[in-house]
């Protein structure tokens, strides 16, 4: 009994699984005399699958010589003559008697007793490995797990099929190892229900299966270095915590299968991409397995990196090759970029632990397509502190010839991701947290792309984030309701701060960012980011994105993608028309999705994220990709359509702010106020800031945008030294990577900020992009975010010349008297001026007002 319980334990699918395990294995109930047995069996009937008895034992008060007998016979009335039944006792004569009733006589005075019990545990109850006879005995198969059994059901001969099912043998089996609704069916069934042999097997092997993938559905399943597959989407490899993404992947998966939404919306299969999990723990072994890594650790900043690289790092041949390019590359380098680029490089060269690199390359083994390898540290994805972009995701073509080479990406990238852990982003946001460097462990998640090749390219029809609060509703919009951004191709367009169509998933028809047909050509999605496969090796010395590719809107078109996705302008009838045999711009619409129901995505996102919201008790945001399947597209014959499928990659809690009393913004001076905006987050009075840096002009071009923002980045570095909180202003989407939308900065350039202003660029009116990385941590470190939309472009837009200022619709900016200040510093694109007082920064998060007020 202890070697089969052991036996279901090692087969369980995670911890949680083997303790349920534990709890179903055998168990033997005691009767002590003929009533209690006669209650345990009407009790159990359908749940015992033997019967060991002696025959002398006590029956209606007084000891009985046949009692044991009595009892078979009422079981075998409710069980049949083929139920296992030992009889056991010290009176030889009675074994004529077992015989009769066709069931196993064990006789006590034996020395071969215990041997005849425990052959009838194995042979008759199924304990141990269920062995496959013919009917004349003959031994033709094995079974020691549920995987190798339904892999045998499928090619075992019929007879042997046949003869263990009219004796109940799976039954049985099945009812030992717990599986007790299966082997309940089987029970139930005899084998003359079935037409043919080939029937019977069908069955068997449906039924299998589909307890296996009842057991899988919406689990974290270890995974089994015995190399047994599972067709679970999410597996666990290694020890510790999986970290803060992954447990959002987890618990997305668990909440699609609990609700049965995958196949809820007719025409969209809603499920999670396959993703292995890999353990912290692993990440602490990587560490103490080279030692020379710790030092990164007590690093206080890039200036020691230098230092570190010249004591650390090897030459690659020769002893001297690079020491003069090094030496000049110390003399020219920026030193944070030597201290990232240093930082990869000792990681790249650091040797993974031997035992996890045996499990990853099995677990791996079952992957054939693009892979993103993603952080997943402890504290990623909090409620609190999302540390959204701060570390490192690295998207791998996986399509090199050499199955080695595939590996060696798949474990570099695993370092990669490790090393970001120590990056100058993740080191400036922990900084502003309560945590230290030294509690983060790295867990990381190894995820299939979702998407479909295209010639040298890889990508989904659609990326997006959705969240459950809209912040910026605009017109029929409510706030409640959500907001979704969405564009073509890879999700870094949208999560690095590019262009997206938004749309609120309950009414998705309604797109209040494009007044006008003329200004869905200017602003929408003009290019799209796409996985390079012609890029086999990635070199992650060049960053995240050095796989990927951007192309033009008329790639897609050639790929045949445009359509599901796309439009065309009509500049004649100033019009937007679904159809390409017209000649003029593409654009970006989603009508054919949003207007037409190509694809019930909006109805699928609507629901998933109140399910979400519901479960995590919070509003959530989700990041999506949709792959389309054979949507409108001819299928071989004989094969199965495709349909499109919603892939849920991530989701995490929503930074929210609760507001209970308002904030007075108006009724102020005319010759007081700064600036006011009618769209601003976050809530409360900020009267500590006495730095403004800003953008000199809102007209820099694209070109411009890089420069202005690591011109930002040094002077932070100053003030953050200082302890100073600042005031940014500058044009277009901060933190974006699109340099034509906005001022390319990343987390380590701003950490001085205390409120952010957003201006128009040039004469774009740019979209707060509510679903960026950027965003999401503006928004949980309560940084004062205020967006001056329609504002006058230069030089200034100041408040009228009535004493008590009512703020007009449009929101304004006092260029000018910023310009009249003094600086303390000045580069080619960036003022800082310092101010003897401090300004005061209102914002009301009730009505979304704020105002900075001057000093007096």
């Amino acid at each position: 009994l202890m070697v089969q319980s052991h036996s279901l334990i090692e087969e369980g699918l995670n911890d949680l699984h083997k303790l349920m395990r534990m709890r179903t294995r055998p168990k033997i109930l005691l009767a002590n005399d003929y009533e209690r047995a006669e209650k345990l069996f009407s009790d159990y009937s359908e749940y015992i699958f033997a019967l060991v008895t002696d025959v002398r034992f006590p029956k209606n008060g007084a000891v009985k010589s046949r009692a044991g007998f009595d009892l078979v016979k009422e079981v075998q009335k409710v069980k049949g003559t083929d139920f296992p039944v030992l009889v056991q006792s010290s009176e030889p004569e009675n074994a004529v008697i077992a015989k009769n009733l066709g069931v196993t006589f064990a006789d006590k005075n034996s020395d071969t007793f215990l041997g005849s019990l425990h052959d009838f545990l194995q042979q008759d109850l199924g304990f141990g490995d269920f062995v496959f006879r013919m009917p004349d005995g003959r031994e033709v198969a094995r079974a020691r797990s549920m995987y190798q059994m339904e892999k045998i059901f499928g090619t075992v001969p019929g007879e042997s099929l046949m003869e263990h099912a009219r004796k109940n043998h799976f039954s049985r089996w099945l009812m030992a190892r717990s599986m007790f609704d299966p082997a309940i069916q089987l029970r139930r069934q005899s084998v003359k229900d079935f037409a043919s042999t080939e029937e019977l097997r069908k069955t068997l092997l449906s039924l299998l299966r589909n307890s296996r993938l009842e057991d899988e559905e919406g689990t974290i399943i270890d995974f089994q270095a015995t190399g047994t597959p599972s067709e679970s989407p999410f597996i666990r490899l290694g020890a510790g915590s999986i970290g803060g993404k992954a447990r959002s992947i987890a618990f997305a998966n668990t909440t699609i299968c609990r609700h049965e939404i995958e196949h809820q919306f007719g025409g969209l299969s809603i499920r999670i991409p396959k993703t292995i999990a890999i353990g912290s723990d692993e990440f602490g072994r990587f560490l103490d397995t080279n030692p020379r890594l710790q030092s990164f650790i007590k690093l206080k900043d890039e200036t020691t990196a230098e230092d570190y690289q010249k004591q650390h790092l090897e030459p690659e041949t020769g002893p001297n090759k690079n020491k003069n390019e090094d030496a000049k590359r110390f003399n020219d380098r920026d030193k944070s970029k030597l201290y990232e680029e240093t930082l990869i490089k000792s990681f790249l060269e650091g040797e993974l632990p031997v035992p996890f690199v045996k499990k990853l390359r099995l677990a791996f083994g079952e992957i054939t397509g693009p892979v993103a390898v993603r952080s997943s540290s402890l504290l990623e994805d909090s409620h609190f502190q999302p540390f959204a972009g701060i570390y490192s995701t690295y998207i791998l073509p996986n399509n090199h010839g050499s199955k080695e080479v595939r590996f060696r990406e798949l474990t570099r990238a695993i370092k990669a991701v490790y090393a970001s852990t120590f990056s100058r982003n993740a080191r400036e946001y922990i900084s502003q947290t309560p945590h230290k460097l030294e509690e983060e462990r790295m867990g990381v998640v190894i995820q299939e792309m979702v998407g479909q090749q295209h010639g040298d390219l890889f990508y989904p029809i659609i990326s997006g984030v959705a969240l459950a609060h809209n912040y910026y509703p605009r017109g029929y919009q409510k706030a409640e309701e959500g907001i979704v951004m969405a564009s073509l191709g890879l999700g870094h367009t949208i999560v690095l701060g590019g262009s997206a169509l938004q749309f609120s998933p309950s009414t998705p028809q309604l797109l209040p960012q494009y007044a006008s047909p003329k200004d869905m050509v200017k602003h929408s999605q003009t290019s799209f980011l796409a996985l390079d496969m012609n890029k086999s090796v990635v070199d992650f010395l060049e960053g995240t994105e050095s796989s990927l590719s951007q192309q033009g809107l008329e790639r897609a078109e050639k790929d045949g993608n445009l359509d599901m996705v796309g439009s065309v302008y009509d500049p004649a009838g100033d019009r937007i028309r679904d159809n390409f045999n017209r000649p003029g711009p593409r654009v970006i619409s989603f009508n054919n999705i949003l207007r037409w129901n190509a694809i019930p995505l909006a109805p699928a996102l609507e629901e998933i994220l109140k399910l979400f919201r519901h479960g995590m008790g919070c509003p959530v945001e989700i990041e999506f990709a949709v792959d389309r399947g054979d949507y409108a597209r001819s299928v071989p014959r004989g094969h199965k359509r495709r349909e499109p499928c919603l892939y849920v990659l991530q989701v995490r809690p929503q930074a929210r702010l609760v507001f209970h009393d308002h904030i007075k913004t108006e009724g102020f001076p005319k010759d007081q106020i700064l600036c006011h905006t009618q769209h601003a987050l976050g809530h409360g009075v900020i009267d500590t800031i006495k730095d403004i840096v800003y953008i000199k002009s809102s007209t820099i071009t694209s070109f411009d945008t890089p420069k202005a923002a690591g011109e930002v980045g040094k002077i932070n570095k100053s003030l953050r030294a200082e302890k100073r909180p600042s005031l940014i202003i500058g044009p277009g989407r901060w933190g974006t990577t699109d340099p034509g939308l906005g001022i390319p900065v990343q987390w380590g350039d701003i950490t001085s900020a205390k409120v952010i202003i957003e201006t128009d660029f040039n004469d774009k009116t740019v979209e707060p992009s509510q679903g960026s990385h950027f965003f999401h941590n503006i928004t949980s470190f309560q940084i004062g975010y205020l967006t001056l939309t329609g504002s006058e472009k230069e030089p200034n837009n100041a408040p009228s010349t009535q004493d008590d200022f009512s703020p007009p619709n449009k929101a304004y900016l006092d260029r000018i008297w910023l310009d009249s200040l003094p600086a303390t510093q000045e580069t080619k694109f960036v003022r800082h001026v310092r101010l003897a007082h401090p300004l005061r920064v209102l914002i009301d998060g009730l009505t979304g007002n704020a105002t900075v007020i001057k000093p007096e």
